[in-house]
């Protein structure tokens, strides 16, 4: 069998789903910065958490989202000049922000040679042609969510294990992959349907 583990822009889906395979567009556009800090700069910004927070202030509508993480760049990003106005423009949107919160967008340089611009997206868990039980979707390939609610990596290791419950089953003779299959997309379908739809309102209920 083949099971599509590949990703919010899933080839798989594509071929499961080839009329409704695309991710829904949200409103909501960021600009991903990454920054180095000293321990003396970081020492504040850790104190109000040191791994995540978000920041709206209520009077401009701006939003800022601030986390420590290990990452690999990928894509192609903003370079030069175009990265340089990206950068003057998150400076301009946190003028009434106070400190630390300004600190962390104010003290990245001015020349900082890649930016990345970020659509936000999701994919709400539907049915799919799963080609008479022989292939199946997991993780971001059938639920991608965006990250207001905190909870896709749960949902995707949910999903792992479940599946892997099902084919233990298929292995040791007790159910055929048929109904492995159907009991597990059976689960998956509804629970995380209904969380990519409430990351989805909480995307939009940050940035009212």
């Amino acid at each position: 069998m083949v099971i599509g583990a590949d990703g919010n822009n899933s080839v798989v889906r594509k071929h499961l789903l080839p009329e409704a395979y695309k991710l829904n567009l949200s409103p909501v556009n960021l600009v991903d910065v990454a920054r180095h800090f000293t321990p003396e700069q970081a020492a504040p910004i850790r104190a109000i958490d040191p791994l995540l927070f978000q920041g709206l202030h209520p009077e401009i509508a701006n939003y800022l989202w601030y986390s420590i993480q290990l990452v690999e760049r990928r894509g192609e990003g903003c370079h030069s000049e175009d990265s340089c106005g990206k950068v003057a423009s998150m400076k301009r949107r946190v003028d009434g922000y106070s400190v630390p919160l300004r600190s962390i967008v104010m003290d990245i340089p001015d020349d900082l040679p890649f930016t990345t611009p970020l659509r936000l997206t999701d994919f709400p868990c539907v049915l799919w042609n799963n080609s008479n039980k022989q292939m199946t979707l997991t993780a971001d390939s059938c639920h991608t969510m965006m990250m207001y609610h905190g909870e896709e990596a749960n949902h995707g290791i949910l999903d792992a294990a479940l599946l892997v419950d099902q084919l233990k089953k298929v292995h040791e003779g007790s159910v055929p992959l048929k109904t492995a299959i159907a009991s597990y997309e059976a689960e998956i379908r509804p629970r995380t349907h209904e969380i990519v739809l409430k990351s989805r309102q909480a995307a939009l209920d940050a940035h009212d």
